[in-house]
């Protein structure tokens, strides 16, 4: 198993891995409603839309898959991208997805139409983690630099350039989300010592400088 997401309303887990399947399962009586196929290596990311009417799935075939699960969950959307996914999030709106592979580029999708609308470049390596913030005003990138520690970028949702450069880890980026209320990003890394650090983002806002965790 590489991924899991609930739905919105917690009625559904979706699943993905190694047999290139994801499975729906019902809750709380973990039973498999639906198994979706159509991609051709590992599932590696899943994510419910914010609204609970599409799932997207990410494959190191470097394909998304958008599914509409008010018809009968039949596949609506392909995307293609540029490497093997290795994380995707919806925005808050449901209508932006946020996707990056094996390289340094996020790429920003229209979860309707599966169209690209930004790249965004900024990272000195490769990018592994990716999130929005509650208000979707901010995406949070993950990942790690040339010189192999830990970096984190935050992104302006509105100009489509990096707001900040959160540096504290010493090993790659692996994790990241956001508390409820914005105020809160939490990273994990894969360091040997199980990492974890707690970003005050109202503070980074406020003086706009690199930030060091709190």
């Amino acid at each position: 198993m590489f991924c899991v997401s609930f739905s919105p309303d917690g009625k559904a887990l979706a699943t993905g891995g190694v047999d290139r399947t994801v499975n729906l399962w019902e809750m709380p009586n973990g039973k498999v409603k639906s198994s979706l196929f159509g991609q051709a290596e590992f599932i590696t990311s899943v994510a419910f839309s914010p609204d609970g009417k599409t799932l997207a799935s990410g494959s190191l075939d470097t394909t998304v898959q958008l599914w509409n699960l008010s018809t009968g969950f039949g596949k609506a959307t392909s995307i293609k991208h540029r490497g093997g996914i290795i994380s995707l999030a919806f925005s808050p709106n449901a209508k932006t997805l946020a996707v990056c592979g094996n390289s340094k580029t996020i790429t920003l999708w229209d979860a309707v139409t599966g169209r690209p609308k930004r790249s965004l470049d900024g990272h000195s390596a490769s990018v592994v983690a990716i999130c929005f913030s509650p208000d979707g005003s901010l995406l949070a990138s993950g990942g790690y630099s040339r010189d192999k520690k830990g970096e984190i970028l935050l992104w302006d949702m509105t100009t489509g350039r990096p707001k900040f450069i959160l540096k504290g880890h010493t090993a790659t980026v692996m994790a990241l989300a956001f508390a409820p209320d914005g105020k809160t990003l939490v990273s994990g890394s894969e360091s040997s010592n199980g990492e974890i650090l707690l970003w005050n983002i109202g503070e980074a806002a406020q003086d706009g400088r690199k930030k060091s965790p709190r």
